[in-house]
């Protein structure tokens, strides 16, 4: 069990795990950490405490982490950044500066780095690196032990969650032709089909406690989605889950059946109602991707993408869907904290670049031309949506190119407007409040889809999804 010493909190210093200095400088016999802190000098940056050494506290400037050392570890805390570990180097540093003192180095690269990092090698020249970009798995590179990476301490620019006033980001999703509304609230239509991005969180860093101390793990999920068909309806979902830098988990689901199923290691299997789909990282829970379902005519279907923390595992966020066999899915996603917009990649980012004056975009720097099972997606589904794209392409009637659907965006008649709003209002009427500027959107994007050809299922369907989203707003 984690020692109780090692739970008490020291002033000035982060603890770092479990781990030893590499050259140590200092010696001292104290009774606790915080002593042993108050003994190391101003330009030490970690110590090690173990009270079973017949000296028990040692002050360095290099650090090695690692689960397999007895002593417990602490580095330096620097105000508006947190220490992230030692041994690793940029991938795109932006700046350097000689920097005499950690502090200097914080306070060279505060304006230069957003969120970013900063690397401190208090026996190198010029000591003080800055760094770009938000994944830790593809920012930093771990250094050869030949290369002394003990002296390298890497810090990352502090990240407060803050909860959404009321809870909750709402209104962020794919539905019908595709619609799709992302984190900055712009609303687009959809003009191309194949494989996107849709949602890609990177750059999260959660800390939460083990049995050998607490631990510090990069979380990284990947939505993607395929559109397809004479509308490029939504026709398969992929989420993936690279946490911690490897692969540990995915699942899908698809309009051929609408079943999740989920992969751990190489194995496929059904996912039912109330499974939790997760890959320990040792004898230690990290994230997973939690499936509640329930049928009928107030059901839900929602997966909760969950992580660990120092609190307990915790929702980061919930996606709620609608799908119909040999039709298509929609789905919407909340996010739990607003802070944590900004590790957001993919076509629901925040910022998106201008849409067109007709509000449509083609998103090509979202899509993949990676097969869906080179992206994590199982056989069977990659089969299916060949299928459907080999169906679509066969229809002479589709307009296949970005700027002739754009010339039908406006090709429906009042006539078939005004029957495609009845349609809509008889099956959204129950959940849509047109005063609300969201739901009138979302009422808006059923017209456009009905006028344009989608059949009334496309309404039941969108209707089936408020329904889903119902649920989350009362968990």
């Amino acid at each position: 069990q984690l020692s109780l010493v090692a739970e008490t909190p020291v002033a000035g210093w982060e603890y770092a795990g479990k781990g030893d200095c590499a050259a140590i400088l200092q010696t001292f016999n104290e009774p606790d950490p915080t002593s042993c802190a108050s003994q190391c000098s101003y330009l030490m940056l970690a110590f090690s405490f173990d009270s079973l050494r017949s000296s028990t506290c040692f002050c360095c400037q290099d650090l090695a982490l690692s689960t397999s050392y007895r002593s417990f570890a602490y580095a330096r805390a620097i105000r508006k950044w947190d220490f992230i570990g030692t041994g690793k180097r940029c991938q795109s540093p932006v700046a350097s500066f000689s920097a005499n003192t950690l502090n200097d180095c914080a306070l060279s690269c505060e304006p230069t780095t957003n969120p970013g990092w900063f690397i401190y090698t208090p026996r190198n020249i010029p000591g003080c690196t800055c760094c770009s970009g938000l994944n830790p798995t593809t920012e930093l590179i771990p250094i050869p032990r030949f290369s002394t990476p003990w002296s390298h301490f890497v810090y990352r620019r502090e990240v407060k969650r803050v909860d959404v006033p009321g809870g909750k980001v709402w209104s962020v999703g794919v539905y019908g032709d595709p619609h799709i509304t992302a984190l900055d609230g712009s609303h687009y239509l959809l003009l191309s089909q194949g494989t996107f991005s849709l949602w890609h969180l990177h750059g999260l860093l959660t800390e939460f406690q083990t049995q050998d101390g607490f631990k510090k793990v990069p979380v990284e999920w990947e939505i993607f989605t395929h559109y397809s068909g004479h509308q490029a309806f939504t026709k398969g979902l992929l989420l993936v889950d690279n946490s911690g830098g490897s692969h540990r988990q995915a699942l899908e689901i698809t309009a051929r059946d609408c079943q999740w199923k989920g992969r751990k290691g190489s194995e496929w299997i059904a996912v039912q109602n109330g499974d939790s789909l997760s890959v320990l990282d040792g004898q230690d829970y990290v994230s997973s991707f939690i499936v509640t379902r329930k049928d009928g005519p107030k059901g839900h279907n929602l997966v909760r993408l969950n992580m660990q923390t120092k609190d307990g595992p915790t929702d980061v966020a919930v996606l709620s869907l609608s799908c119909r066999p040999q039709h298509h899915i929609n789905l919407q996603m909340v996010m739990n904290h607003r802070e944590d917009q900004q590790f957001v990649d993919g076509e629901l980012k925040v910022a998106r670049k201008k849409l067109s004056l007709l509000g449509t975009s083609t998103d090509a720097e979202f899509r993949t031309n990676k097969n869906w099972k080179d992206l994590g997606g199982s056989a069977a589904a990659a089969a299916y949506l060949r299928t459907v794209d080999e169906a679509s392409k066969m229809s002479v009637l589709q307009i296949s190119s970005a700027s002739g659907r754009a010339e039908s965006i406006a090709s429906c008649s009042k006539a078939e407007e005004n029957q495609a709003k009845e349609t809509c209002s008889k099956h959204l009427g129950a959940y849509v409040d047109q005063r609300n500027a969201d739901n009138a959107a979302f009422f808006d994007d059923c017209v456009f889809d009905l006028c344009h050809g989608a059949g009334e299922s496309a309404a039941e369907i969108a209707a089936e999804l408020l329904a889903s989203n119902q649920a989350i707003q009362t968990m």
